[in-house]
């Protein structure tokens, strides 16, 4: 009984961790004066301010020249390449 319960405790805990990582957010915009990447729920109207939550604005960063929304393209077998794009062309970014 105590291998079948340790068996189905390892087998959870796995599961949740598997599931937790696919619902982890994506960054969806970059500051360039910060070098960093993050996921913005919104942005202010001047695009200077990035609300990782609708609900209030506990944990908001501040970017001087502006949060710019990034794509991410994702290669098979390597991890995600995060690009900064404008109209005339994208840049690869550097996440920390």
């Amino acid at each position: 009984m105590d291998k079948l319960n340790i068996s189905l405790g390892i087998v959870s805990v796995s599961l949740l961790v598997l599931l937790g990582v696919q619902f982890l957010p994506e960054d969806t915009h970059y500051c360039e004066s910060r070098n960093m990447t993050m996921d913005c729920e919104r942005v202010s109207s001047t695009s200077r301010t990035c609300y990782p939550n609708l609900e209030n604005t506990k944990g908001n960063k501040f970017c001087r020249e502006g949060w710019v929304q990034i794509d991410i393209v994702d290669i098979p077998h390597h991890f995600p390449i995060k690009y900064r794009c404008d109209n005339v062309k994208c840049v690869e970014i550097n996440s920390s």
